[in-house]
């Protein structure tokens, strides 16, 4: 900004030989003071006060930016585009808490091998020998079931289940009359087909890649009051059997079978009948069954739920969308607003952003309601929208045509769009929220897991200018400290003004003073009209601007507003475009009365 007092230190020195007189003594024979010695002096007199740098578009345009700056960006080829953010809104309702839901088996099963279901006899006499009680086959078949009474109310069916903590099955002998059972490498366990585990404990069994095989790799000895034990510490249920699963509101049933097939063997001097020893010998002395009795066990240590398959009734699931999301609109430009412009919004958008952490697909819909000063301007509503299961960035992209150049964007027409705009909103309602799922799909939810949504709507639009628009550009220049009172009651300001704008100006000014307060005495007046230009090509105007005043010239700044002319073409505002004033020099055609 310009400063004066260096532009017009020398005028007091043209001036002071002319009125050096009135600081004389005079002599009273010689007393003219009752004639007329008013005059004016320096008559056309110019003042040279500098240039200013130039304006920026953005300057224009931004005359607060710490307001302004969030609303305006910038493409690519540089045109400015207004991007008002009407409403954010974010949700976390998928949170599944399965802390609880846990299985436990029922009871304990036996069952019986084919050959001591007869009571396999020893009989008196036989004589004890290693080789008569090897290798004795065995199948078992156990009932296995569990049930859970922990089950999320809000789950309908379930297809698979993933749990994790401690499975154990556990193998007891009974009957025989031996201490130890030798158990032969090679037995297997086989669970049922809906069940798969892995994490197995025990580095005696090796598990197929199906999770259902264990087999014995040695031999194992196994005490009569003792279990052969197996632990995992994770299991898989899938292809539940029909009519298992879920049972009832908030319980779930399975039921399968486990199978034990193998061998064993028996030790002669683990026996505990009555024996003879006749030389190298030993007999047995009395006849005794091998009545065997296997039993199995099944312990669910802290065995969890922590993945599901399953269907889920989303009126429990989704949260409750009937409130509303109001959100006042800040920091719209100034030059939109207080100086009453207008602009063309045609190519206006209003995108909907989001980012989705979603167990299942699910549709959204609501509608959108925008206000100026608590007056409903326009309303929409959003139906149709997609979102993925799984985590996700999507973008819908509404505009006039339902089509745009971006790629991985979703765009839908919305007739109309650009009278959002007129006026701009001041305020955003979000309201009739819906969200819909399939009710026959299957989510596979984790236990435990943050599910939600995060929303984002805004407004973008080019600013263009045409014939149906009205732009003003307000701007102050201050500090120029131009005060002759009564001394000076008329000069011109003169300046040059480079404008690379494509639109032409007319131009209002006010004289302001040191506060910056209008001065209404101060008369400013000028005919001249600012000629477009552009970047490539900037036109020149020359301007003269008249003040006049009977109370004599004093300011201390100048206040301009600059209206675009109307435009036969829609033209868009670049940040290359500007003014730029310059040569301003300060006339005083009547030069500076005197007393």
């Amino acid at each position: 900004m310009m400063n004066m007092d260096a532009c017009l230190r020398t005028v007091p020195l043209l001036v002071a030989g002319a009125l050096v007189f009135a600081g004389c003594k005079v002599d009273p024979d010689y007393d003219f003071s009752q004639l007329d010695t008013s005059g004016r002096i320096l008559p056309g007199l110019s003042i040279p006060v500098g240039s200013f740098q130039q304006f920026s578009l953005e300057e224009l345009l931004n005359t607060d930016p710490a307001e302004n700056l969030d609303v305006m960006n910038v493409d690519d080829a540089g045109n400015y585009f207004l991007d008002v953010s009407l409403f954010s809104w974010e949700f976390d309702s998928f949170r599944t808490d399965w802390d609880s839901w846990k299985f436990k088996s029922l009871s304990e099963t036996d069952s019986t091998p084919g050959w001591a279901k007869d009571a396999y006899l020893l009989e008196k006499g036989t004589p004890l020998d290693d080789d008569m009680l090897k290798n004795l086959p065995f199948s078992c078949e156990f009932n296995f079931e569990l049930y859970s009474e922990d089950v999320p109310a809000s789950v309908t069916a379930v297809q698979r289940l993933e749990s994790k903590g401690k499975l154990s099955l556990s193998f007891a002998w009974k009957g025989l009359p031996f201490r130890n059972v030798r158990i032969l490498s090679g037995t297997r366990i086989i669970l049922p087909s809906w069940i798969s585990v892995s994490g197995i404990e025990d580095s005696r069994f090796v598990l197929d890649g199906s999770g259902r095989f264990l087999t014995l790799q040695e031999d194992v000895t196994v005490a009569q009051d003792a279990d052969l034990t197996l632990s995992c510490s994770s299991c898989v249920i899938s292809e539940i059997p029909d009519n298992q699963g879920i049972v009832g509101v908030g319980a779930a049933y399975l039921a399968g079978r486990i199978q034990l097939d193998g061998s064993l063997s028996l030790i002669a001097e683990d026996f505990t009948g009555a024996t003879r020893t006749v030389g190298d010998r030993v007999f047995v002395v009395e006849s005794t069954p091998l009545s065997l009795s296997v039993s199995c066990r099944c312990n669910t240590e802290e065995l969890r739920v922590s993945r599901a398959v399953i269907r889920w009734d989303s009126e429990s699931l989704l949260p409750d969308f009937g409130e509303t999301v109001d959100v006042r609109i800040e920091g719209m430009p100034d030059f939109l607003g207080d100086a009453g412009s207008s602009l063309v919004f045609s190519g206006a958008e209003i995108v909907l952003s989001s980012d989705t952490r979603l167990p299942m697909d699910i549709r959204l819909g609501g509608k959108v309601e925008l206000s100026k000063e608590g007056v409903l301007t326009h309303a929409y509503t959003l139906s149709g929208l997609d979102y993925s299961a799984g985590s996700s960035h999507t973008d819908y992209v509404f505009n006039e045509t339902g089509s745009g150049p971006r790629q991985g964007v979703k765009y839908k027409a919305l007739e109309g769009i650009s009278s959002f705009l007129s006026p701009l909103p001041d305020a955003a309602r979000l309201s009739s929220i819906r969200v819909e799922t399939d009710p026959d799909e299957w989510i596979d939810i984790a236990a435990d897991a943050g599910y939600g949504a995060s929303f984002e709507l805004r407004l973008q639009s080019p600013l263009r200018f045409s014939s149906q628009s009205r732009l003003v550009f307000p701007f102050d220049i201050r500090s120029l400290n131009f005060s002759y009172d009564a001394a000076v009651t008329s000069a011109e300001i003169s300046m040059r003004v480079t404008n690379t704008i494509p639109f032409g100006f007319t131009l209002k000014l006010n004289a302001m003073d040191e506060q910056g307060t209008p001065i209404p005495s101060l008369r400013l007046t000028t005919d001249c009209e600012i000629a477009a230009g552009s970047p490539e090509k900037p036109v020149s105007t020359p301007v003269v601007i008249r003040a006049e005043s009977a109370e004599g010239i004093g300011f201390d700044g100048l206040h301009f507003e600059l209206e675009a002319v109307a435009s036969a073409d829609e033209i868009a505002l670049n940040k290359k475009q500007g003014l730029e004033i310059s040569d301003v020099v300060i006339r005083l055609p009547e030069g500076i009365r005197i007393h």
